[in-house]
């Protein structure tokens, strides 16, 4: 009896083993070489980002959306697209004058379609599920796309690669949502004004993006990064937000941060947290924030090169 017994507790410890490294949370693997995995995992994306061709994906993926082909099945060639011709340049889709909202414009593009939205103030909160779009404002200053505090103000949802955002004011998300939600990868943020929002910009599973010369402030945090990795962001204007300038969570790898103004944050000019790994920091202003850089939760391995810090 007493055998049975030990060996029961053997088994039964055996397996308390291996649910806890099963399910234990992602920083438990980083007692081995960190290194080797990020390397791995830049290396990785830097080669889908060499091989993402817009152009191709376009063929590729259109959806033809009648009721002879249901959604996700692919057409032999792509659609006839009459176009509008705004400063040398051809738009698929004008706001408002093809559709009053950008959510309806955003509706009736196919992938890959370019969006031109007219100067003005839009209500709504949009989602983006297509690939490759181009969504341009006339005029970041007053082309101004306004949540009125009912969720996340534009999501880019997962698959819906390669989107282009830029020239627009983005404002008031709902509590605990964000101006600008990316799910996806390999999207080009630039040339907006974000603000009044609880987070600026969240970047969650989102890769290989392109975040650059936005101004972003009187946000809770101004960016965000969650499990996403290799993104430049660059030549931005982070001042003014209540808590952090930027904020990297949960095994954030392998981004470039430069050129940035990130001042006046109560807590962090910039916060980094759960074995966010091999980042680099370079020729950046970090100023009059409660703290300059934190880094807690085993996220070594940052390098920080050329930068300014005053008043920290």
């Amino acid at each position: 009896m007493g055998g049975r017994i030990r060996n029961k507790t053997l088994v039964f410890g055996a397996v308390v083993i291996f649910l806890f490294t099963v399910l234990s949370p992602v920083y438990a693997s980083f007692s081995f070489d960190k290194s080797i995995e990020i390397e791995s995992i830049v290396i990785n994306i830097d080669e889908n980002e060499n091989q993402f061709d817009r152009d191709s994906y376009i063929e590729r993926h259109i959806l033809l959306e009648d009721d002879e082909h249901p959604r996700h099945c692919y057409p032999t060639s792509k659609p006839i697209r009459s176009s509008t011709t705004i400063d040398g340049e051809d738009w698929d889709i004008v706001v408002p004058d093809d559709y009053p909202t950008i959510h309806e414009a955003i509706y009736n593009a196919k992938i890959g379609y370019r969006i031109y939205v007219r100067s003005g103030c839009y209500n709504e909160c949009i989602r983006i599920n297509k690939a490759s779009l181009i969504m341009r404002g006339e005029d970041r200053n007053n082309t101004i796309i306004n949540g009125d505090g009912y969720g996340d103000v534009i999501s880019v949802i997962k698959d819906a690669d390669g989107v282009i955002i830029s020239g627009f004011t983005i404002q008031n998300s709902s509590t605990d949502f964000t101006g600008l939600t990316l799910f996806s990868d390999f999207n080009i943020v630039e040339n907006n004004i974000i603000k009044n929002n609880n987070n600026a910009i969240n970047l969650y599973l989102s890769n290989g993006n392109q975040i650059f010369n936005n101004q972003i402030f009187n946000n809770t945090d101004g960016l965000r990064l969650r499990r996403s990795h290799a993104n430049n962001i660059t030549a931005n204007s982070i001042t003014n937000n209540q808590e952090n300038g930027i904020k990297f969570e949960y095994s954030s790898f392998g981004s470039n941060i430069e050129y940035n103004e990130i001042s006046h944050h109560s807590h962090c000019g910039i916060y980094i947290d759960n074995s966010s790994l091999g980042n680099v920091f370079t020729s950046s202003t970090i100023s009059n924030n409660e703290y300059g850089v934190k880094c807690i939760g085993v996220s070594d391995g940052n390098t920080f090169h050329n930068n300014v810090f005053v008043d920290n």
